[in-house]
């Protein structure tokens, strides 16, 4: 089984080649808040892989690194850079440190004052990829969650390796720009595998311990391979691209061995998670 780096926007252990630029165009550089955050914790954030990008929808910046992602919240001004197991934020009391799906108590006031709007899919990825969702069950029942939950989704650039990834404390779904060349049901499954992120959020709460981390990447896992399943009738594509591959590897071993799946990702996910007791 190859790992689909989904997720928590987890797994960011990359390098990316600046796709799509000149060689007249000058590399990404940090500016602002992102440069600050970078200056304190240069070896935590890494180097920037594309510019910042403000999306008006989520009120927010992002920035891919060759570690993980700067987030920059319009709700309460904050800066911060996440490298899917741990969050590093410039507070009111400066830099602070905390696992992902949890907050300071300084944080929660304003995003839940701030709470992000209805499904929004302006994009035709995105638009595309919840009509496949909504016609299967295992499908529906995210969208409709997500809806109930007041998801937001958006298409956003996100490093080459990265095709989704979810912002728990933004309530936000990011889906790779690099989806709107791929056929619906991949971006779908996609879509699937962050919505049920959102969803566990929002029904059982952010893992607190490593054996919680592991479960919700679990779940996410086995849901992105049920909806796989029922996007196909039960009869599975040609792997004839690396995506359709590697989507059918994961529904095919969740399917004959779903223990062998849960020992992979236990390994893979262990410098996110972090040690089983």
């Amino acid at each position: 089984m190859r790992r689909l780096a989904l997720a928590l926007i987890l797994a960011l252990s990359f390098v990316l080649s600046a796709a799509g630029l000149t060689l007249a165009q000058p590399a990404p550089q940090f500016q602002l808040g992102f440069a600050t955050l970078a200056g304190l914790i240069p070896d935590v954030v890494g180097q920037p892989v594309a510019n910042e990008q403000f999306n008006p929808q989520t009120g927010q910046s992002i920035q891919p690194t060759t570690r993980g992602l700067m987030v920059w919240r319009k709700a309460d001004n904050a800066t911060a850079f996440t490298d899917g197991a741990t969050t590093w934020i410039l507070g009111p009391g400066g830099l602070e440190q905390r696992p992902n799906g949890t907050l300071f108590a300084w944080e929660r006031p304003v995003l839940e004052q701030a709470a992000a709007p209805t499904v929004s899919t302006p994009d035709s990825t995105l638009s595309s990829a919840l009509q496949q969702l909504s016609s299967v069950p295992a499908g529906a029942q995210l969208v409709d969650a997500a809806t109930q939950n007041r998801v937001l989704m958006t298409v956003e650039r996100l490093p080459r390796t990265v095709l989704g990834a979810f912002l728990p404390q933004e309530n936000v779904v990011i889906l790779s720009s690099q989806l709107q060349s791929a056929p619906p049901k991949a971006s779908a499954d996609v879509l699937a595998h962050e919505l049920q992120h959102a969803t566990d959020l929002a029904t059982i709460g952010g893992p607190q311990t490593p054996a919680q981390c592991y479960n919700f990447e679990q779940r996410a896992f086995f849901k992105q391979a049920q909806v796989w399943d029922q996007l196909w009738g039960g009869n599975l594509p040609p792997s004839s691209n690396p995506l359709y591959a590697e989507l059918n590897d994961v529904a095919t071993t969740v399917a004959n061995n779903p223990d062998a799946f849960v020992a992979e990702l236990v390994q893979r996910y262990r410098s996110e998670c972090g040690p089983l007791p």
